[in-house]
């Protein structure tokens, strides 16, 4: 009976670990069809067969790093243009300002029946029509014109009641135009456009806000969008920077959307943690992003294949009808096992949105496979101990 026992106990175990295996890493494979250019999955597969598809693959080497260094980034030549010298005489003023107008030797119009102690506080508010009214002037269209136009026109209104009249117009507050900032902030806020020329940077630092998710303040933000005129323009500030862009001057309407995800890098694989690693203005190496992900698990990790996936795919319709890759993405492969690796690695530079994978050693599948089946075959062989005692 208990040979019996012990005969059905084994027969089970062996069903079991065996019906186990299609779930076990390694043991599930896709089915795929073969083209001309390799292998790719049925559930993709078009009429047409994908071309040329294979990514290039590059080996991390001195040559390599000196290739690449050699190659100067060119700063972004579609940025919109603007003004960097805007002064007060560029300033257009609109609805909402706040203007003062002087009239020298006439502090009736200057400051009417003496109502305010100031000059700031006697101001006229350009209205809703882009007016202002001043005594012996009536209401004169601002909206639209510079201070220095506003006051050739407040000095020819007077001309008629005021020999040779001194005029000067300044804008007091500054209303009527704003730039919008949104995206990754924990804030929105909007930035008045002035006399002053506005930067990117001089608006970001106005918005007084923080970086949503971390703890970081404004000055973290690197990779923006800039929405004008229904087109998107998307800045990485350090590198505009570094390649002599300049600041980027923003007008009345513009948007800027901070979205930092664009400034990141992925390390996945066979790391202490898999994260997604932010580009410094400073730049980032390999070794950095592998640090930062708490390095190789050498229990696990191929350090001979460690990988730097670089691009994307994109393909198009050719001529004769088929589908053709138009991009490939690039693979850049080091050999972690080497003495100079580290060494390699951080002369080697990363790029916003490259991937950094470490393949698992080849034994790593078996292992993972084992652990998954340890347990039933422990608790297996505990019933079987137990079964035989209850016999006894």
């Amino acid at each position: 009976m208990t040979a019996r026992c012990n005969h059905g106990l084994l027969i089970f175990s062996f069903a079991l670990i065996l019906g186990g295996c299609s779930s076990l890493p390694g043991f599930d494979r896709p089915e795929y069809v073969e083209s001309s250019s390799g292998w790719f999955d049925k559930s993709d597969a078009q009429e047409e067969e994908l071309q040329d598809y294979e990514p290039e693959v590059h080996r991390i080497t001195p040559s390599l790093i000196r290739e690449l260094h050699s190659i100067q980034v060119a700063a972004p030549t579609d940025l919109p243009k603007g003004r960097t010298d805007e002064s007060v005489d560029h300033y257009k003023i609109g609805p909402g300002d706040l203007l003062g107008v002087i009239v020298y030797g006439h502090p009736d119009i200057t400051n009417p029946a003496g109502l305010t102690q100031t000059f700031e506080s006697s101001g006229r508010l350009v209205d809703a029509n882009g007016e202002i009214f001043i005594p012996f002037a009536g209401s004169l269209k601002v909206a639209g014109l510079t201070t220095s136009t506003a006051r050739d026109l407040v000095t020819e209104s007077l001309r008629r009641v005021i020999n040779d009249p001194q005029v000067d117009v300044r804008v007091l507050q500054f209303r009527s135009q704003k730039v919008f900032i949104t995206g990754d902030i924990s804030r929105p806020c909007t930035v008045s456009v002035t006399d002053i020329p506005l930067t990117i940077v001089d608006a970001l630092k106005e918005c007084q806000s923080q970086v949503a998710g971390r703890n970081n303040d404004i000055s973290s933000v690197n990779s923006i969008q800039l929405l004008r005129d229904g087109t998107a323009y998307p800045i990485n500030l350090s590198l505009l920077y570094r390649t002599g862009g300049g600041p980027v001057p923003l007008r009345d309407g513009d948007r800027l959307i901070i979205d930092n995800r664009l400034n990141r890098v992925f390390v996945i694989g066979e790391f202490a943690e898999q994260i997604a690693v932010p580009v410094s203005a400073a730049e980032l190496s390999l070794a950095d992003a592998m640090a930062a992900a708490g390095g190789l698990d050498l229990e696990t990790a191929n350090t001979s294949a460690i990988f730097v996936i670089r691009g994307f795919v994109s393909s198009e319709r050719g001529e004769d009808g088929g589908i053709r890759t138009v991009v490939r993405p690039t693979v850049y492969h080091l050999n972690a096992s080497a003495v100079d690796a580290m060494l390699l690695a951080d002369q080697f530079k990363l790029q916003p949105r490259d991937v950094v994978y470490a393949a698992p050693a080849s034994f790593v599948n078996f292992n993972r496979a084992l652990a998954q089946i340890t347990p039933s075959i422990d608790a297996l062989f505990r019933t079987v101990i137990v079964a035989d005692r209850l016999n006894d």
